[in-house]
């Protein structure tokens, strides 16, 4: 099944502006859009009710707790999601192992090259 990135919405979870603004110009040069930012894991899962984007981008801790419900979802619906986050990577951060689910993680600050290669691997695993 190919699904275009370019004509699915992008969930971004991100409650720090300064880097919201910064994945957005990021996301939006690599054509993905439009663009849904939450800065909360409960207005991540409300809008989540709804809408079944074609990539996302979480923080793994934002200003409303942890984002693991978040990524079990984005899981089990098999939509690719880089992790963005501050934390250190540890065993398990990253969700079960489910098959092709894309799920990449980028230690912040990462130069935009990675950010931009982690967008294209979520394109090219769901092409």
């Amino acid at each position: 099944m190919h699904v275009d990135l370019e004509e699915g919405e992008v969930l971004l979870l991100e409650d720090q502006a300064l880097i919201a603004i910064y994945v957005e110009e990021l996301l939006e040069q690599e054509g993905c859009g439009p663009i849904v930012t939450v800065t909360s894991c409960a207005d991540a899962l409300a809008w989540l009710v709804d809408h079944h984007p074609r990539l996302a981008v979480i923080e793994t801790r934002v200003q409303d707790g942890d984002s693991t419900e978040i990524a079990e979802i984005l899981t089990q619906r098999r939509i690719p999601f880089i992790v963005h986050t501050s934390r250190t990577k540890e065993a398990g951060d990253t969700g079960p192992d489910v098959p092709q689910v894309v799920r990449l993680w980028l230690s912040k600050p990462c130069p935009p090259e990675d950010f931009l290669d982690a967008i294209r691997a979520c394109r090219t695993a769901v092409a």
